[in-house]
């Protein structure tokens, strides 16, 4: 019987080139991108805590905080995010 041969296993990459030409060290967002999502995440807890204020509202204007003033908070505290993640960090910042 003829021995079979199997094909040799590829060569171990090193830890370099497994993060697809990103060097290890550096992270993906700079300081001012996490400050700023922490901004937008503080946004968004102040709108859902507004958002769960239904009993105070004005019954003879019928203006309720709930209802008009957090989902316009909880909008601002999304876009912050999104723009968190969008915005890049001058060469120099780093």
């Amino acid at each position: 019987m003829a021995k079979t041969s199997y094909p040799q296993p590829p060569p171990k990459l090193s830890e370099a080139t497994e993060t697809v030409g990103r060097s290890p060290e550096r992270l993906p967002f700079g300081p001012k991108n996490y400050k700023l999502m922490a901004v937008g995440v503080a946004i968004l807890v102040l709108g859902y805590v507004l958002l769960g204020m239904e009993k105070f509202k004005d019954v003879e204007e019928g203006f309720s905080i709930a209802l008009h003033v957090a989902p316009v908070v909880i909008l601002a505290g999304y876009a912050e995010i999104i723009y968190a993640i969008m915005v890049r960090d001058k060469a120099g910042e780093r």
